[in-house]
């Protein structure tokens, strides 16, 4: 089960929303940015994480979740990396993603039910 999640969206309500599943239906410190800039600013917390859910367009001139998750295997991160994205499947950034090592891909709005396995640990997902 996963005990402590990041999340990278710039979407504020699909943030929170989120947040406060996890955090409330599963018991899962979340820590959560709005851009990969401020998530670069708290590493240690990050790296630490078991999950960490990216969103893969953060808004125009932005650094995306792909170089977030660049990032993190720089770092030594060891968690499982979701990806989430508003996109189509043959979106240029989309096709980047799905080349990456050991990444999931969910389609906004992510059904509940996926994200449930991810938490519980049931999807190639870390277990603690």
């Amino acid at each position: 089960m996963v005990k402590h999640a990041v999340i990278l969206e710039d979407d504020d309500n699909l943030r929170e929303v989120f947040e406060e599943w996890l955090s409330l239906i599963y018991s899962i410190r979340v820590t959560s940015f709005n851009s990969f800039h401020s998530m670069i600013e708290r590493e240690a917390d990050v790296i630490g994480c078991d999950v960490a859910f990216l969103d893969i367009y953060l808004g125009p001139r932005n650094p995306t979740g792909i170089e977030a998750y660049h990032w993190l295997k720089e770092k030594g991160f060891n968690g499982k990396i979701v990806f989430f994205t508003g996109h189509g499947r043959f979106d240029p950034l989309v096709q980047r993603a799905m080349k990456l090592y050991g990444v999931e891909i969910l389609t906004k709005p992510a059904r509940f039910e996926d994200l449930e396995k991810i938490v519980k640990g049931n999807e190639n997902g870390k277990e603690s």
